[in-house]
């Protein structure tokens, strides 16, 4: 499991079981690995609204591609599938927690992985036509 910020590159080792068919996930391992700064330069630049056109998009993400490999060379990446579960499941359930933080007004971000200055709410509810038919809680 990783994640990107403008910083680097975040990666955490977790260990994934089934339990009374529940998901457990815990964490086992965490290391974060420095963008060189050019990189963090050019993310910042186009982070910041600077018009580029899709050939250059598509050289920064094979760009972060080549660096996630070189993080953790000896690292075998599996899909989830792999090993029993359904990737589209677990990013529904993913979806679910930031949901839950964000109608409970709970922080969920990372302000060390990200760089932000402090937890925040990060989600916003905008409620549809049928929001008077909706019941949040």
């Amino acid at each position: 499991m990783s994640g990107t910020s403008r910083d680097g590159i975040d990666a955490a080792l977790v260990e994934l079981s089934r339990s009374h068919g529940r998901l457990r996930v815990w964490q086992r391992g965490f290391r974060t690995f420095s963008y060189p700064r050019a990189v963090r330069e050019r993310l910042l630049r186009l982070s910041q609204g600077a018009t580029v056109n899709a050939g250059e998009v598509s050289q920064v993400n094979f760009l972060l591609g080549e660096l996630f490999a070189r993080a953790l060379p000896d690292v075998r990446v599996r899909a989830v599938e792999e090993v029993g579960y359904d990737s589209k499941a677990l990013e529904a359930a993913a979806f679910a927690v930031l949901a839950y933080a964000t109608l409970h007004g709970l922080p969920a971000n990372v302000p060390g992985a990200t760089g932000a200055c402090e937890p925040r709410v990060i989600g916003k509810v905008v409620p549809g036509a049928n929001y008077r038919g909706t019941r949040l809680g």
